[in-house]
């Protein structure tokens, strides 16, 4: 039986007191099938809240969208407990789609087969890279850290004590992607309009 995990998210924007600073939001629903991964997951969402707050975003896990304002982006992340046959790039831990509703896959047995870093870290650095394309709304990689294409050896390494960093295009892409999401929902909402007596 295939196990899997149903993550949705959801990204908003949020205007915090009385400050003019906008801060990115992102809701992320987790159904979970797999009860043994609960535990591995609960850090996992943990350490990728830590590492998008570095980026200026702050991550709220809710336990249902019903009671959350509806948003026009929706990821649904999908944890396997294998990876499909033919995929495009044979060796991928993840893959997204940003292109095709924001859709993304994480395999947990290529997870499991490199052994290292502990799993629960190296689980949020695939969430947060994977959610990072969705965010963008492209696919594109950076030189270093978080968004870099191919994570060494030596990255790996680095895992294990603090997360990889977003490099200052990476923040500022996800940053314009809100922001586009934003205010492509605000020309597509509907509008009333009000007929004083």
């Amino acid at each position: 039986m295939s196990a899997l995990l149903f993550l949705v998210v959801a990204a908003t924007i949020e205007v915090r007191g009385a400050s003019s600073q906008t801060i990115s939001t992102i809701d992320i629903q987790v159904r979970n099938t797999e009860p043994q991964a609960a535990v591995i997951l609960e850090t996992a969402k943990y350490n990728a809240a830590k590492m998008f707050r570095a980026a200026g975003v702050e991550v709220r896990w809710v336990a249902s969208f019903d009671k959350t304002p509806a948003t026009g982006l929706r990821i649904v992340v999908d944890v396997l407990q294998h990876a499909p046959s033919g995929l495009r790039f044979e060796g991928a831990l993840a893959t997204a789609y940003p292109f095709h509703g924001g859709r993304i896959e994480i395999f947990f047995d290529r997870l499991f087969a490199l052994g290292a870093p502990p799993l629960p870290s190296l689980l949020a650095h695939v969430l947060v890279h994977e959610t990072t394309h969705v965010l963008q709304g492209f696919d594109r990689h950076s030189e270093t850290g978080i968004m870099k294409a191919v994570w060494t050896a030596a990255d790996y390494r680095a895992m294990k004590w603090r997360p990889l960093p977003f490099t200052p295009d990476d923040v500022e892409f996800i940053h314009g992607g809100i922001a586009r999401l934003a205010k492509k929902q605000q020309s597509t909402a509907p509008t009333t309009s009000a007929v004083e007596p």
